[in-house]
């Protein structure tokens, strides 16, 4: 479900409740078992975000999806190091912004672009966080999130984007 705010005659703002199509046919889409090496192993997915245009799932392999829900299309999000998702954000502003977090730590950050004819653009922050990263949130203009791991850590990250 989707939650919207509606204003009342009596200047009230009240939540409005949307209901969504069942997205059953997703997890079809997304294969069972992931190869690396000679080694195959089960996909779970370990982590979920979603808003009116997008859905993100992480899973144990490294690997990230985002489900644009008005083209009916599952994108593959690389993740070079395989290391095992524990938490995503979605952010919609001027473009779909989308933020992982890593088991080791590493926070993983895709610009989606809505005009097909741009470039996904993926950034990869190390260092910051020792533990698995437990909590994101980002700032409503797409400016700066926040990064939260199992130690207690919270660390903010700026994005320029202008200078990416």
């Amino acid at each position: 479900m989707s939650e919207e705010t509606s204003a009342s005659s009596s200047g009230g703002n009240y939540p409005v409740l949307l209901e969504y199509p069942l997205q059953s046919h997703l997890t079809q889409l997304i294969p069972a078992k992931a190869q690396k090496t000679l080694t195959t192993y089960d996909i779970e997915f370990t982590c979920i975000d979603a808003d009116g245009h997008y859905i993100a799932i992480g899973s144990n392999v490294g690997i990230a999806y985002l489900y644009d829900r008005r083209k009916n299309q599952l994108t593959r999000l690389r993740n070079e190091n395989r290391d095992p998702l524990s938490c995503v954000k979605i952010l919609i502003s001027l473009e779909c912004l989308v933020v992982f977090g890593c088991k080791s730590g590493a926070v993983l950050v895709f610009k989606i672009p809505f005009d097909s004819e741009q470039e996904l653009e993926k950034f990869t922050v190390e260092g910051l966080h020792s533990s698995p990263i437990t909590s994101l949130e980002w700032v409503r203009n797409g400016i700066k999130f926040f990064s939260g791991d199992e130690n207690g850590v919270v660390v903010c990250t700026e994005i320029d984007h202008f200078e990416v």
